[in-house]
């Protein structure tokens, strides 16, 4: 979740950087465009770029001739630009060893800076509302309903769905009727762009990403732009420009600024360049071929390139899919039945068999990719919580041996994918992981002598009780898989020890004990580091249509 946010972060954050930059080539159009530009870069915080990853990650990709729309690079960095969805992180565990709760004490840092900007503004709007219902109706010919208040601070518009333009009392006392009439037209503007939505849902994003000062810079250039924008409205409408200068200076002079940015006023931004702007009254631009281009080119590249990366990687999984397939590996037979009661969880492979008992589908992806469970990211939620029994007997193909792991692993991905539907592609991501090493006591585990094993090139075998953790000839690699589904994160062997082992941890098998056990009866421990990891990544799967369960066993009378 946390590799996510950071994700999304600076997505945004270089989305609102170009956005900025693009800005910079409009100086001489209309503020309009400027104002759209920032939004956008507003809106970039609301909306993932791997929410259109995974829209694309949704369409079938079906051309059998399909040339490639992005170059290799570009998908690469499109990816990278779509993690959060398109590859799932997996979800951490505290650290165990009694470690400083640092996620969640910043968790709880946002989430005080959040209420309190929330009841501050929360406040602030109870008071205009109230305010508003308060104030007595004013007879002028406008499109909303308008009212006046004694304790109104400036002209503004209140309320998002039902507007309502408050006049501070007295004010058409202060100003002429034709400076009365520019305020009105400036506030009207502010209506018909629906500011005050647009606004409060920008004030919505800076409570969520308080900490992020860009937020509330754009915050700023949203407010300058738009009242410039306002400003092109009311010049268009023929206001003579000097009227209308002097009527927002009067505005100024007599009133202050309101301090909620959703009620839109007619006295925000830089008052000296909006002054000089008016009088100048200098029509703005029209966008140029070559603008307009810009425009739809970066606009089409946002939404393009994430779908892209999606489809890209829906191509790529349903290419590797079909590989296996075709690869012929394949059982005779399967089953797949629901979880025995027993405790125990394990796998075995005989001569031209695979078993497993009371497995996640998460753990048999894990084997048929000859890794471990923390390695295996995203997918549903029941692939971790229903546990199988699955069998797979090759009964016809000699070269299907305990000595052949890599024939049994193409077997199972393709009965992953024929019972599971199951759709997985490989993907790198900087990783907390566990980094399993020799303690400063030294090893109390030593090699088996290899004329023990039951053949040269014995895979060895790992069984996981409630109280009991057992390696039969085995070499560290598959010890750390299981560590991992333990540990809840992947577990690197730094060991250096060579060779196969045969040993047991007994104890309280659980994330918290397990480091001191370890510890104690293997002489090896487990510290915390990051590093990339290649992971596969689940882009599907579906429950399976589960198998009769086996008659039970009946004893023969003689």
């Amino acid at each position: 979740m946390t590799h996510a946010i950071l994700q999304h972060l600076w997505q945004s954050t270089l989305f609102a950087l170009g956005a900025g930059l693009l800005t910079l080539a409009f100086r001489s159009n209309s503020a309009r465009v400027r104002y759209g530009l920032w939004l956008a870069a507003s809106l970039k915080f609301l909306i993932p770029f791997s929410v259109l990853t995974l829209l694309g990650s949704q369409l079938v990709w079906r051309s059998a001739s399909s040339v490639p729309i992005l170059s290799p690079s570009v998908v690469t960095v499109a990816r990278q630009l779509a993690a959060p969805l398109a590859t799932p992180v997996i979800a951490i565990r505290e650290p165990v060893l009694n470690a400083f709760p640092l996620t969640q004490v910043l968790l709880a840092i946002w989430a005080a800076g959040c209420v309190f900007l929330l009841i501050r503004w929360g406040m602030r709007w109870l008071h205009v509302a109230a305010m508003t219902r308060a104030a007595s109706i004013v007879t002028i010919e406008a499109p909303i309903e308008i009212r006046s208040s004694p304790m109104l601070s400036e002209p503004g518009v209140v309320g998002i769905f039902r507007p309502v333009l408050l006049l501070p009392a007295g004010i058409a006392e202060r100003l002429t009727p034709e400076q009365m009439r520019s305020v009105i037209a400036h506030e009207l503007c502010h209506v018909q762009r629906r500011d005050n939505l647009m606004a409060a849902l920008h004030m919505l994003l800076e409570a969520v990403f308080w900490f992020h000062p860009l937020i509330w810079w754009i915050g700023a250039r949203l407010v300058e732009e738009r009242e410039r924008a306002c400003d092109e409205g009311v010049l268009a409408r023929g206001n003579d420009p000097h009227t209308y200068a002097e009527s927002i200076l009067k505005v100024c002079q007599f009133y202050t600024e309101s301090r909620l940015a959703c009620v839109a006023g007619v006295s925000g931004a830089d008052l000296k360049q909006r002054i000089e702007v008016i009088m100048r009254n200098r029509d703005s631009s029209e966008l140029s071929v070559v603008k307009r281009i810009l425009l739809l080119g970066a606009a089409a590249a946002v939404i393009a390139v994430p779908i892209a990366a999606g489809l890209s990687i829906s191509g790529r999984a349903s290419a590797d899919t079909a590989g296996e397939s075709a690869g012929g590996a394949v059982f005779d037979s399967t089953t797949v039945t629901a979880g025995s009661k027993e405790t125990t969880m394990w796998l075995n492979v005989t001569q031209g068999k695979v078993s497993a008992l009371r497995l996640p589908v998460r753990a048999l992806i894990a084997f048929a990719n000859a890794t471990d469970s923390s390695r295996v990211v995203g997918g549903p939620a029941w692939i971790d919580q229903q546990l199988y029994d699955v069998t797979g007997t090759a009964l016809h193909d000699t070269a299907v041996t305990p000595e052949s792991p890599k024939r049994f692993q193409q077997m199972m991905q393709n009965l992953l994918t024929t019972r599971f539907a199951v759709r997985t592609h490989h993907e790198t991501q900087p990783l907390d992981v566990y980094a399993l090493r020799v303690a400063e006591t030294g090893a109390k585990i030593r090699p088996m002598p290899s004329e023990s094993l039951p053949s040269p090139n014995y895979q060895g075998q790992v069984m996981m009780q409630r109280n009991a953790l057992m390696v039969a000839g085995g070499e560290i690699s598959i010890f750390t898989g299981i560590l991992s589904h333990t540990m809840g994160r992947p577990v690197v062997d730094q060991t250096g020890l060579k060779g196969r082992f045969s040993f047991s941890v007994v104890g309280d098998l659980t994330a918290a004990a397990l480091p001191g056990d370890l510890h104690d009866q293997l002489g090896l421990t487990l510290e915390q580091t990051q590093a990339p990891v290649d992971v596969i990544v689940v882009d599907d799967a579906q429950p399976p249509v589960l198998d009769a369960p086996p008659a039970p066993a009946t004893a023969s009378t003689h």
